[in-house]
């Protein structure tokens, strides 16, 4: 297992437009493999991350964000950086279609790619549209 402690904050600019930020810090916990007992590196990887979005309208949103991480032990290998533009699309009440294009350096960075998903909250979309 590994435990993460985070901090999150959300700075509003307007009824349409906001920041957040975050911090984190992730402890390795047990590094083992398998029955074979293989152990790997262990140590400490510290994250940071902002974000602006900006509603279009009721349905659409729009952002962008950078975000990093480095670890206190290089052969943890999770050093990154990378950005990301995308958005996402309110299909209806507890349903949303997520996209983005991400890019990156560094070794647990991609160099470009892609995300595409949906994020479903369970509650709003057994209820239906108010």
């Amino acid at each position: 297992m590994d435990y993460w402690l985070n901090f999150i904050l959300q700075k509003p600019f307007s009824e349409k437009t906001r920041l957040n930020a975050n911090l984190g810090v992730l402890f390795a916990g047990n590094t083992s493999t398998g029955d074979v007992g293989i152990r790997t590196t262990r140590g400490r990887v510290y994250t940071w991350g902002l974000s602006v979005l900006h509603d279009l309208s009721s349905t659409w949103t729009l952002g962008s964000e950078i975000y990093g991480g480095v670890a206190d032990n290089n052969q943890l290998g999770r050093t990154q950086l990378q950005g990301m533009r995308g958005g996402q699309y309110n299909v209806r009440s507890g349903l949303t279609l997520t996209f983005g294009l991400i890019f990156g350096q560094y070794t647990a960075s991609p160099r470009v790619g892609g995300q595409i998903g949906f994020a479903v909250d369970f509650p709003d979309l057994w209820r239906g549209t108010p």
